[in-house]
């Protein structure tokens, strides 16, 4: 797409819904380095988006997420927006070409529609709608306030509000190397609105990143074929949007598993230490004992003499010393 200055026309053709959008701005943000004045230009871009655009644009996040390719067909925007079908292809070609999307015709099997990733610059959107559109619905020319709605944290469930409140810095210091595939709280927010919203489970959402961030620790995920998975990030927030979980990996261990088998080791340790002690006193008196003493010892007994001196011994020596009591 070219740099300047493009003409955002809604796709109902309605000469009030025109505006001048920053290209530039649009570039920017899909490289991820939006300054002051580029979020100037997206918030002109953001109120510019006629009522089916954000119809069709907010449906889409909700429903798939931002940044991993997805299959669509327009019937199926059209039966969750009511945007009519014609209107829903001339919005995807516009998004398109204006940068929010890049999308292509498939043909899978039986399913026969489109291919489609939001680019980067629909987080900005998104965040757009939750932290000033939600705040001044009046000012924001096109927005429905069912749209904006869907993002509202009041309509989140308990433990989706738990889930939104972490922070990118919590799972850079919880989960570093989920952190370090690109995984954060933007996708977290995707996540939880599509499962929150149908009801689905959301409670082994956090403790399925501990899994992530073990199983990339040590060595990656692996596909069907046993071969790794080369888009980690992709493949790791379609499992968690489509199942809301991931299995616990073999050999892993919470962090009250680790410690507990720490407090096992040490015991182990102090009851190991404690043998050895005892052993070598025994060994200390049965070296020290005369001749004499072990023929009185042993001549009360048919018992192996080794074993009934260590029994005689912890009996009738360590034990009235008190050292059963160790």
């Amino acid at each position: 797409m070219s740099q300047g200055k493009l003409k955002l026309v809604g796709a109902n053709g309605g000469a009030n819904a025109s505006s001048t959008v920053n290209a530039a701005a649009i570039a920017a943000a899909n490289r991820g380095a939006v300054d002051g004045a580029n979020r100037v230009s997206l918030k002109s871009v953001f109120t510019s988006l006629t009522k089916n655009m954000n119809a069709v644009l907010s449906f889409l996040i909700r429903e798939y997420g931002i940044g991993s390719c997805f299959k669509v067909r327009c019937i199926d925007i059209h039966y969750a927006t009511g945007v009519s079908v014609d209107t829903v292809q001339r919005i995807l070609t516009k998004f398109a070409y204006e940068g929010f999307l890049t999308k292509r015709k498939i043909r899978d099997g039986r399913f026969q529609g489109l291919e489609i990733n939001l680019k980067p610059i629909c987080n900005h959107y998104q965040n757009y709608i939750l932290n000033e559109a939600s705040v001044a619905l009046a000012t924001v020319t096109g927005f429905q306030s069912s749209i904006v709605s869907s993002f509202n944290k009041s309509t989140y469930s308990e433990e989706a509000l738990k889930i939104l409140a972490v922070t990118d810095e919590e799972i850079k210091s919880k989960y570093p190397s989920v952190a370090g595939i690109g995984f954060g709280t933007d996708q977290l927010r995707q996540i939880v609105d599509k499962r929150d919203k149908y009801g689905e489970h959301l409670n082994m959402l956090l403790m399925s990143l501990e899994y992530v961030n073990y199983e990339i620790e040590n060595g990656g995920f692996k596909d069907s074929k046993g071969k790794p998975v080369e888009k980690t990030l992709g493949y790791i927030f379609q499992v968690l949007l489509r199942a809301g979980r991931l299995s616990k990996p073999e050999g892993f261990k919470t962090a009250e598993e680790q410690a507990a088998d720490e407090v096992e080791e040490q015991l182990r340790a102090v009851k190991e230490a404690k043998k050895r002690k005892i052993d070598a006193l025994y060994e200390i008196w049965l070296h020290d004992l005369s001749d004499e003493e072990r023929e009185a010892i042993l001549q009360k007994t048919n018992t192996p003499s080794t074993r009934y001196l260590r029994h005689y011994w912890d009996t009738n020596i360590y034990g009235q010393k008190g050292g059963g009591n160790d």
